[in-house]
């Protein structure tokens, strides 16, 4: 994972989910390609992300209990992990 984005464009208009809960911005890279980076803030509320395509979140700081779509289990990230 890397620690920095070079030769990037940032979207300045937020995307805010939950009730500001969650905060992201669109980084636009040089090739074309786009990424969002954001944060969640700490809740003990469940904040459901519906996707069409998949995702990779990257935790960089603190730690989530996540539940994938249909499973009965939830699993624990801590920084660093995805």
């Amino acid at each position: 994972m890397s620690a920095q984005f070079d030769h990037v464009s940032v979207v300045k208009k937020s995307n805010v989910y939950f009730g500001g809960l969650c905060i992201s911005h669109t980084v636009q890279f040089e090739d074309g390609t786009k990424k969002t980076l954001g944060v969640i803030l700490p809740t003990e509320q469940a904040l459901t992300f519906e996707t069409h395509v998949p995702e990779r979140m990257e935790i960089i700081s603190g730690e989530c209990r996540v539940k994938i779509a249909d499973s009965e289990e939830s699993e624990l990230f801590r920084a660093g992990q995805s």
